[in-house]
């Protein structure tokens, strides 16, 4: 699979905070979602959980992927 020029991936929370961050490589937007989430969180398909629901964070890449985890 082919990655994009730039990795986008987007936080939203429960009281309505957002924020988008862009990253050139998997490994920045793999840590950057680590530490938002946590070592405990839930997939979806578009989409992953932190383990209390409530962080959401969405990619331009699949998340199982960001995640580095088998879908």
């Amino acid at each position: 699979m082919t990655l994009p020029d730039l990795i986008r991936v987007r936080l939203t929370t429960i009281d309505h905070y957002a924020e988008s961050r862009r990253f050139k490589t998997l490994a920045g937007a793999r840590k950057y979602a680590r530490r938002k989430l946590g070592d405990t969180f839930d997939i979806g398909l578009h989409y992953a959980v932190d383990a209390y629901g409530c962080v959401k964070l969405e990619a331009n890449i699949p998340i199982a992927l960001l995640m580095g985890r088998e879908a």
